[in-house]
């Protein structure tokens, strides 16, 4: 409150996480592996349960469930024909990798990518490492400031949720397009504003580590044991150069991960959009056939049926509240048609 700042640092949030986890850790097997979810029929020839095969130290282990709950996650995404390597990196290993660079002393990183967490790796990079050139390349003239204004920001409220389920298609995609900039490839004004003031400190002093090279794009990375070459194209000339670089990161997303990867059969009573999405029902139940009568519910992986708030923590609770809801509501139903106890129908 002091602070004036409705940021936390990362560290904090972190704690923050690591706090809640604890409330909840009596009910969390950590470090199982889901390797399979098989369906089982019953005497009907109905699926009313699914048994999820988890894989740990101890060996493998079989869960009947009669409801499951995917949370399908993101992969980091590189450029078509790029591979990760020891001098390759996806900024998602950069804290862990970064590590492993203590006692040298890298001469050049390059960053590829406009979004926050470009930027913020632009940032970490150049400060960790004060003697190191730090090459920004991305494809715009400059970062995008995101738009975090009051009525952009209703966009992440819960009624926001059921206003986008409930619009037509080409108004989905309108919105996604309109307001995209909430969270997609944008960078926060104020490190924006502290990346400037601090190239053009840095030019003012004729020491520039910090290089931002705009309206271009990495055409080719080519890792040796000692370095890496990295070929930039700039756009409006198509003039090329080539950077030796220590270290080059793409901040360059991720992607979504297919939620009935791990169904197995079930998958094929899974219905599916005209587009070949999956169908996702108001309470993220997914739409199957009616031979398949246990929940798949999706926690992630609904945008293209419940908005944008479906990758991000803004309507966390409030999602997980309502699969709860319908899983007892459903759980209710079943013990009121087939008179089995309550305590069956989780």
């Amino acid at each position: 409150i002091n602070h004036k700042n409705l940021f936390p640092l990362r560290v904090e949030f972190h704690d923050y996480f690591e706090w809640a986890a604890a409330k909840v850790g009596d009910m969390v097997s950590y470090r199982q592996e889901v390797v399979a979810v098989t369906p089982v029929l019953n005497d009907g020839g109905a699926v009313e349960y699914l048994d999820v095969t988890v894989r740990s130290d101890e060996g493998l282990t079989v869960h009947r469930a009669r409801n499951v709950v995917i949370g399908t996650g993101l992969r980091p995404l590189m450029p078509e024909g790029v591979e990760r390597g020891d001098r390759v990196w996806h900024n998602s290993e950069l804290l862990a990798k970064v590590e492993g660079l203590e006692g040298a002393s890298p001469s050049r990183f390059v960053v590829v990518g406009a979004g926050q967490s470009a930027a913020e790796n632009v940032a970490y990079l150049h400060r960790r490492f004060p003697e190191a050139e730090v090459c920004a390349v991305f494809s715009r003239y400059g970062y995008s400031p995101a738009d975090d204004s009051s009525f952009a920001n209703r966009i992440f409220d819960p009624g926001a949720v059921d206003e986008y389920f409930a619009a037509p298609g080409d108004v989905k995609r309108r919105l996604m397009d309109y307001h995209g900039n909430t969270n997609y490839s944008v960078v926060d004004v104020d490190l924006i504003d502290d990346l400037y003031r601090q190239m053009y400190q840095e030019k003012v002093l004729g020491t520039e580590r910090l290089r931002f090279l705009n309206v271009s794009r990495l055409a080719a990375v080519e890792e040796k044991p000692d370095t890496v070459h990295a070929t930039v194209t700039n756009l409006v000339t198509g003039e090329e150069a080539v950077l030796d670089a220590d270290i080059v990161v793409f901040a360059t997303g991720y992607s979504p991960v297919d939620p009935l990867g791990l169904l197995g059969e079930a998958a094929g009573s899974c219905l599916r959009d005209e587009e070949g999405r999956v169908r996702v029902e108001r309470d993220y139940r997914i739409a199957t056939e009616a031979g398949l009568s246990c929940g798949i519910y999706l926690q992630g992986g609904t945008e293209h049926t419940h908005g944008i708030t479906s990758a991000l923590l803004s309507n966390t609770a409030i999602r997980v509240g309502e699969i709860l809801d319908s899983l007892l509501a459903r759980g209710v139903k079943a013990t009121s048609d087939e008179a089995r106890p309550l305590a069956e129908a989780s």
